[in-house]
């Protein structure tokens, strides 16, 4: 696997990253200093599967996977904590 690289104008770096553990997809998840979290495919060669833009005003500070759940959490220094439910394995897009 190569590096990971965050492109595009606004795309900022890396801040955190996490996997999805509920066995019902391969996901990696990467929060970025921009409010943005990108989910990719680990069994299509890292397939960009969904961007959640502007997650946060600001940072995401922190991304985290519910263990054995489809809910992604993420926190930020908005003073927010969202949860994301990803509960459809055909459908990447996020429900709040």
């Amino acid at each position: 696997m190569g590096k990971v690289r965050l492109d595009g104008e606004g795309a900022g770096e890396v801040a955190g990253v996490a996997f999805r553990t509920d066995d019902e997809a391969q996901t990696l998840s990467i929060a970025s200093t921009s409010g943005h979290v990108a989910l990719f495919d680990l069994s299509n060669q890292m397939r960009l599967l969904h961007l959640v833009r502007n997650a946060h005003e600001g940072p995401v500070g922190g991304l985290e996977w519910v263990p054995g759940q489809p809910l992604m959490v993420t926190s930020a220094g908005d003073n927010s904590l969202k949860v994301r439910s990803f509960s459809l394995p055909a459908s990447p897009c996020a429900r709040s």
